[in-house]
């Protein structure tokens, strides 16, 4: 009796782990989807934070070339690079950069003036940059404003 309750329990037994393989299998196949869209999506904001920054330095590097045609130096104020206030659109400049960096980036200006009433004197400047730069389809962009004063008094 004892080899016939052996054998009945030996074949009751067959197949039992493939359900549990399959279930691993299955398991672990999820968990590796799972892990591979996560460094998916941490590639890509490590992507967009590159490019990010480097759209913000193309319109800091914009700015400071507009403030560098704004306020030349050892010399007059340039009022003929902006426009006045108010009176019509304001004048726009672009810059494309090809240095190390600022491949594929741009900066577009737009400035106007406005002359600063009495008691004070002087001019006050609303300098905007947009840079961008692009990355196959995607385009990353950044907009600074800045307002600078030649005088005061």
């Amino acid at each position: 009796m004892r080899l016939t309750n052996k054998a009945f329990m030996h074949r009751s037994q067959h197949g039992g782990a493939l359900p549990i393989a399959i279930f691993i299998i299955v398991v672990m196949s999820l968990l590796g989807l799972t892990m591979m869209r996560i460094l998916a999506d941490v590639s890509s904001a490590t992507v967009a934070e590159v490019f990010g920054t480097r759209a913000e330095a193309a319109a800091s590097s914009g700015l400071e070339i507009a403030l560098t045609n704004i306020f030349p130096l050892n010399d007059d104020v340039n009022l003929t690079y902006c426009t006045v206030r108010g009176t019509s659109p304001a004048i726009t400049h672009q810059y494309d950069f090809n240095v190390t960096g600022l491949l594929n980036c741009s900066a577009i200006i737009e400035c106007n003036y406005f002359d600063i009433p009495d008691p004070y004197r002087g001019y006050n400047f609303r300098i905007e940059s947009i840079g961008s730069c692009e990355a196959g389809n995607q385009t990353y962009s950044r907009r600074i404003l800045l307002e600078a004063t030649d005088e005061i008094y």
